[in-house]
């Protein structure tokens, strides 16, 4: 399997966003509470 990188663009956000939520919110949530817009502010 090959791979490539290529740079962030803003159509990339949402699924960013997701990602971070799928994998990061327990461990975000344990530590500071989950908010979703401040998670986006500081995403963006």
């Amino acid at each position: 399997m090959n791979y490539t990188f290529r740079n962030c663009t803003n159509n990339d956000i949402e699924f960013i966003l997701n990602l971070k939520e799928l994998c990061l919110k327990w461990y975000i949530e344990k530590i500071y509470g989950w908010d979703k817009e401040v998670q986006r502010q500081k995403t963006v």
